[in-house]
């Protein structure tokens, strides 16, 4: 007769992984805690989606510096980062971006290297960003522009940012702020 023991599939599951390496670069994956960017501060290439915030606590992006592509989509939600500093490396971003419920950002020119993006950038809900200054280099958008409901993003700013790119669908920015 044998004994079943509950632990065992568990832990050789955890070896096996170990042993094939795992590589968190390797898919798609959220960044909830300063503890979940520091392991991906190896990354280069992120192959899968990356999402960044969803609630937890980041105190900066620091620990994406070596991150140059986003092989999916980015996805900065409802976070209480001030900056996208961190991000400064990244130049392509295949899939969409969206910046959205980020109550403390104020600026965004840590994305100045990204162009193109492949799909959409939706840029809604973020309460104290200015401008979209930080899209320096970005001259192709894939897909469609959507930026609404940011109270503070000087209008002008946005529209000169579609006047100065190719975007591959439609633009749709409504309530931001058109005094400015």
């Amino acid at each position: 007769m044998s004994t079943r023991h509950p632990w065992v599939l568990p832990q050789a599951a955890l070896l096996v992984a170990s042993l094939v390496g795992c590589d968190p670069c390797a898919e798609s994956t959220y960044a909830h805690t300063d503890s979940d960017l520091a392991a991906l501060s190896v990354c280069e290439i992120i192959e899968g989606d990356l999402t960044i915030g969803g609630g937890g606590e980041l105190t900066n992006l620091d620990s994406l510096s070596a991150l140059t592509m986003v092989n999916g989509d980015l996805d900065i939600i409802n976070t209480t980062l001030s900056n996208l500093d961190g991000l400064s490396g990244v130049t392509s971003v295949t899939g969409s971006l969206f910046l959205r419920d980020n109550d403390a950002l104020s600026n965004i020119d840590g994305l100045g290297s990204i162009n193109p993006v492949g799909g959409d950038v939706h840029i809604y809900y973020n309460v104290v960003l200015t401008s979209v200054d930080g899209f320096s280099s970005l001259s192709e958008v894939g897909g469609d522009l959507l930026a609404h409901d940011n109270p503070v993003l000087c209008q002008s700013s946005v529209d000169a940012f579609v006047a100065s790119a190719t975007i591959g669908g439609w633009v749709n920015t409504y309530r931001n702020d058109s005094g400015c």
